[in-house]
Order: C-alpha cells, then sequence, then structure tokens
C-alpha cells in the first residue's frame, strides 16, 4: 500500500503552561487514532508556546514519559524546550511505539526576536523511517534557508515544518512552504498554531502540499485535527517524470 494517513494539529497553545498543553495534546492525539491516522503532528514548542523562559518551559521527564506513553497509540510529533547537559535547544521529537524518540534541534535560531540569547542552536539533520515514508523534521525559522532542504531531499518524501509563526508575517510563510514543495519535489507539512501569546497573534494557515506544489490541506484559522493521505508513488512518478533533483548541482562556486 503506497498511502499513509498522517494528521496536523492546530489549536491555541496555552502559555507557558506544559500540563495544560500536554492534556491538549492527547485529546487531539486520541482523535487522529481514531481517523486510523499513523502520525499526529503538532507545531513548534507544543508543550510551552514560544516562550525564552528555557529555564521555566524546558520538558521534564514526566512529559517525555507521557508523551513516549501516548505514542503507544499513534505516533507524535511534538515541539518542546529541551534540556540537555545544561543547554537549552528549541526541539521537535517524534515518538514512536513508546520507546522511540528520534529529536531534531532548531539550527536556525530567530536572531530577530532573541533565540539565540535563550537556545543553543543545533547542528544536525535527521531523517525518520514512519511506515515506509521517510519525514525529516526542520523549525519555523529553518524555512527561510532552502539550502537545508536540498541538503535532505533525496532521501525525503516529506518534510515537516513545526512553526510559530505570527500571521503579520502569514504571506511568507504560506509562499516558502510551497516553493520547498516545488523545488524538492517532496511533501511539505506546515504546522502552526493559532491563538494569541503576550507577544504576537498567529493565524494557523498550517498547509500540506504534495511534490507538485498543490495545496491539499489548508487548515486556515480552524483549531482542530486535519488528516489526509500521503501518497509515496506520487512523489516517485512526479520525480521520475520530471527529474529536476537529477540536475541540481551542490557546492557550486557562483
Amino acid at each position: 500500500m503506497s498511502e499513509t494517513k498522517i494528521s496536523i494539529a492546530q489549536f491555541n497553545i496555552e502559555w507557558e503552561n506544559l500540563n495544560k498543553n500536554l492534556k491538549t495534546i492527547e485529546k487531539l492525539s486520541l482523535q487522529a487514532k481514531d481517523e486510523e491516522s499513523k502520525l499526529i503532528l503538532f507545531s513548534e514548542t507544543t508543550l510551552s508556546g514560544f516562550s525564552m523562559n528555557a529555564e521555566k518551559v524546558y520538558a521534564k521527564e514526566l512529559h517525555i514519559e507521557k508523551l513516549k506513553e501516548l505514542s503507544k497509540e499513534i505516533a507524535i510529533g511534538v515541539g518542546y524546550a529541551e534540556k540537555a547537559e545544561g543547554t537549552f535547544y528549541n526541539t521537535y521529537s517524534i515518538f514512536i511505539d513508546g520507546e522511540k524518540v528520534y529529536t531534531y534541534k532548531k539550527i536556525h535560531l530567530f536572531t530577530h526576536g532573541g533565540e539565540n540569547k535563550h537556545y543553543e542552536r543545533g547542528k544536525q539533520i535527521i531523517t525518520i523511517d514512519i511506515n515506509g515514508l521517510k519525514i525529516t523534521p526542520f523549525i519555523c525559522y529553518d524555512l527561510r534557508f532552502p539550502c537545508m532542504f536540498q541538503k535532505a531531499a533525496a532521501e525525503t518524501d516529506l518534510f515537516v515544518i513545526p512553526a510559530s509563526w505570527p500571521s503579520k508575517r502569514r504571506y511568507h510563510w504560506r509562499s516558502l512552504l510551497v516553493a520547498r514543495a516545488i523545488e524538492n519535489q517532496a511533501y511539505v507539512v506546515g504546522v502552526n498554531r493559532i491563538g494569541d501569546d503576550p507577544y504576537f497573534t498567529y493565524s494557523g494557515d498550517s498547509l500540506i502540499i504534495d511534490p507538485w506544489g498543490e495545496i491539499v490541506l489548508d487548515a486556515q484559522n480552524e483549531e482542530g485535527v486535519f488528516t489526509v493521505d500521503i501518497d509515496i508513488e506520487k512523489i516517485k512518478k512526479i520525480r521520475g517524470g520530471f527529474p529536476v533533483l537529477e540536475d541540481r548541482i551542490s557546492g557550486i562556486d557562483l
């Protein structure tokens, strides 16, 4: 079977309230399971909102254990502040089968908002295989740097970009997501939040875009779970019929 059913979740994150947000994650994840989804993807810093108060909001062991337990029901992608060896990271992890945790640490920190003063940048791109679907996660501001996507494209079927992207830059968000899908001939899943935090308003606009650049799901400003079938054969067909990636030159000196 070439199709894998996945879900995205869009909701108003409760500012710096990890326990309440964890309950929302659980509710929406079980809803996605009822829809026979294999994977549900949440936005950036799902547990806390995009807070620079890392010492207060980093995920504790009890939160991670709860997410592991929940992933026995359905694979889950969740964003949170991570503390590792005394250093804080803006992290996105995909939890599978109650025990496997695949973690990406945000590489491009949003210096315009002071993120670099509170978090250390990551240094490694990861790709995960779920039901034969190869998934590469990036986070929010990474979307503006196409070189990352190009580096991972040959081994990636689907890019997921969890975000806390303010509504005042929503045109950039939507445009760049479509561009990354077209130029890399891959599915692109942009998962944003809705609502407000103390600094910004968020319009949602979570999108799922196919490898031809067509929008197959637009959550607009709605709260809830949104589920689609991802067709791996469609990726192969588009890449085989119009082999752009084969003509890509890396490391060119212009």
